[in-house]
């Protein structure tokens, strides 16, 4: 099946899923779902090493020269994956300042976890430095915690809601003015205090009012993956899944029933053409060369062999002038 495409939309973690199973078309069931989850989140590991996601991080100075990476950068930061991109300091010149890679050591190891480590710096309590590095993408169903009073209504809500958040709520059952059960609206909240919020708004010609406390248990999408690229995660998914069912149909060839045996062998080769049209997709959308992981570096530096195979010195290179 061809690489699957659409007008660009925000995916919700379900329909990433589905989306996948829509481009693979697994009749047979023979991987189960949660093997196909498995090579979603596989995806967006890899999709992070292509375009990482980008974190700023405000801090401010205490004084001192070493700042705690856990401490400060948080758990965006992924020790062996994030890199520190830039250090902005002094913060917010009208012209941005930023310091040089000789100005700093980051990370720099200790016995009690990571450090940024300024070199010729000590940021004072009344300055503050912006830190731009690198984390891993994130697509994943989170849960939150709400309740609906009335009407009957449960949603999936974005965390720490603040007044003029857009809602996305679906409701339970039928509502005033011919709104039927299972319809998703996305209202603004309004009226909030520490623990409850209130959305008010005109559904189907209906005003709905509804208040909300924090119980009960719901489910939101958290996801960072930009809108120009959910079609291209989604057929590197696909790839990775349909090797998968190239591998397993591979392995049940040899079957004594002689028709079986080549039906699986045929599933096995077009599950494997699959994977490559997917996966070339997905590497065609990021610019990326088919059997390259990134971009080639504009310039490489690297020791040469500078003596003969059999250890005589260079006629026109020789050591005494090296």
């Amino acid at each position: 099946m061809a690489p699957y495409q659409r007008e660009n939309m925000p995916y919700t973690y379900d329909e990433y899923k589905d989306k996948v199973s829509e481009i693979v078309q697994d009749k047979a069931e023979k991987l189960t779902t949660i093997e196909r989850d498995n090579f979603v989140q596989e995806a967006v590991k890899i999709y992070s090493r292509h375009r990482p996601r980008e974190v700023v991080k405000e801090i401010t100075g205490d004084g001192g020269y070493d700042y705690s990476i856990a401490t400060h950068l948080g758990a965006a930061w992924v020790k062996g994956f994030s890199i520190i991109e830039r250090i902005e300091y002094p913060a917010d010149e009208r012209d941005p300042v930023y310091l040089d890679e000789e100005d700093f050591i980051a990370p720099f190891e200790k016995s009690s976890g990571q450090y940024i480590r300024f070199l010729n710096d000590a940021p004072a309590t009344t300055e503050t430095f912006r830190v731009t590095f690198t984390a891993l993408h994130t697509l994943r169903e989170a849960v939150v915690t709400i309740s609906i009073a009335s009407p009957a209504v449960v949603s999936w809500v974005k965390h720490n809601l603040v007044a003029g958040d857009t809602v996305r709520f679906k409701t339970t059952g039928a509502l005033p003015g011919g709104i039927s059960a299972d319809t998703t609206y996305y209202v603004i909240a309004t009226g909030l205090t520490a623990n409850s919020f209130r959305i008010s708004a005109t559904l189907g010609g209906t005003v709905i009012n509804t208040s909300g406390t924090q119980s009960g248990t719901h489910r939101t999408d958290e996801s960072t993956i930009p809108e120009s690229d959910q079609d291209a995660l989604c057929n590197l998914a696909a790839s990775l899944y349909s090797g998968a069912l190239a591998s397993a149909y591979a392995h049940t060839s040899d079957s004594t029933i002689g028709a079986d045996s080549v039906d699986h062998r045929s599933k096995s080769q077009e599950f494997a053409a699959r994977a490559r049209e997917q996966k070339k997709s997905y590497l065609n959308h990021l610019g990326i060369k088919d059997g390259a992981s990134e971009t080639a570096p504009a310039s490489v530096v690297k020791d040469l062999d500078v003596d003969y195979p059999w250890g005589e010195d260079r006629l026109t290179h020789p050591r005494k002038q090296r």
